[in-house]
């Protein structure tokens, strides 16, 4: 009588198991980057080709994720990944090289993520993009802390570098964008398809700076002038919306800016304009004296009415009467977050939203 032979589980479903074991114990890196197939087939006591048949395997089953020239990482499962939003900011020492302006702008989304999260069981957790604080030169052993299916929170195309390689682990992505993506440039064009693969927040500029206008005008104002960082730049619909509602004069203020930078320039453009309706859209420091108003150290004409286009809260701390034109964030991070949450559909949904002004009455 013949033995009957039992027949073994190949070896390359047993490092399967091996691998699912290790993937869902502590020993797994938190941030899902697996160590090097080296390191693994030594762990398991295969050869590499074994190795990798079996990581082929847990990747047709999407629990891992493998890209080339990056690793292996760990598929999130849906309740993992609803515990973490990152969001970047440029570097460790954002607040003294972005501005004034992109500061607060940083800050406010920051601040209006971590209110839109409270109380969901998700965190944001903020991540330094690049060390050298520029936009073509991120700090990738950063970004790979980044697990495949993450949901990500983009606040502009300054981390444009990083695009792809989130599109790639097929990460839930929000993008914020403040400018007008949809007039063709150079600079922006080779990023679009990744772009169109996020769900996109767009804060609607032009329409923002022509209700400035308007309102100016509606208040007996005939002759504008518009002070804005980057008017040069084409896809800032900054300026298309002021030339749209008739204004004519402006001031590109790229320049580092100082308030009596600021002064001395708009005091040099009224006397060439004459104008009787200034929108301020550009970024400084303002002094801590609570006697500190903005109109009167420029030394404007009682006449020239003035609209803040950007809501700082150092000029609303210390200027409270004047007018703004703001972005609602706290509103904006919590639809975003709803969305990320519940409803990403990047291919079919892209949410505008318009700046509101407030404190017309003192106009």
């Amino acid at each position: 009588m013949q033995k009957k032979t039992v027949r073994s589980a190949p070896t390359r479903d047993l490092v399967v198991e091996k691998l699912e074991h290790y993937l869902n114990s502590p020993e797994c890196p938190q941030n899902g980057c697996l160590p090097g197939e080296d390191s693994l087939a030594e762990m398991c006591g295969v050869s590499r080709k074994t190795l990798r048949s079996a990581l082929d395997i847990l990747a047709e089953r999407g629990v891992v994720d493998r890209i080339r020239g990056k690793g292996t990482f760990k598929v999130l499962t849906y309740e993992r990944q609803k515990k973490v939003i990152y969001y970047f900011l440029p570097c460790a020492n954002y607040e003294k090289y972005a501005g004034i302006t992109s500061a607060t702008h940083i800050m406010e989304t920051l601040n209006g993520l971590m209110l839109a999260t409270r109380g969901t069981g998700t965190y944001i957790v903020p991540l330094h993009y690049s060390q050298s604080n520029r936009p073509d030169d991120p700090d990738w052993e950063v970004l790979n802390m980044i697990e495949p299916g993450a949901m990500v929170f983009i606040g502009g195309m300054w981390y444009r570098r990083c695009f792809s390689f989130l599109r790639r682990r097929s990460c839930k992505v929000l993008f914020l964008n403040m400018l007008d993506l949809s007039i063709f440039h150079p600079d922006n064009a080779p990023y679009m398809d990744d772009i169109n693969s996020f769900h996109q927040l767009r804060i609607d500029n032009f329409t923002g700076v022509r209700n400035c206008a308007d309102t100016l005008m509606k208040h007996g104002c005939r002759k504008l002038f518009l002070a804005a960082a980057s008017l040069g730049d084409i896809t800032n619909p900054l300026l298309p919306g002021y030339l749209k509602s008739g204004g004519k004069a402006y001031w590109s203020c790229d320049q580092e800016l100082s308030l009596d930078i600021l002064r001395d320039e708009l005091a040099r453009q009224y006397r060439k304009f004459q104008f009787d309706g200034l929108i301020l859209g550009c970024g400084v420091e303002f002094p801590s004296d609570s006697r500190f108003t903005l109109r009167r150290y420029l030394g404007l004409p009682e006449e020239v009415r003035l609209i803040f286009y950007y809501k700082n809260p150092t000029v609303l701390a210390l200027d409270r009467k004047q007018p703004y034109v703001c972005c609602d964030y706290r509103r904006i991070c919590r639809e975003g977050v709803e969305i990320l949450l519940d409803g990403y559909h990047p291919e079919i949904q892209r949410r505008q939203f318009k700046p509101h002004i407030e404190n017309l009455e003192y106009l």
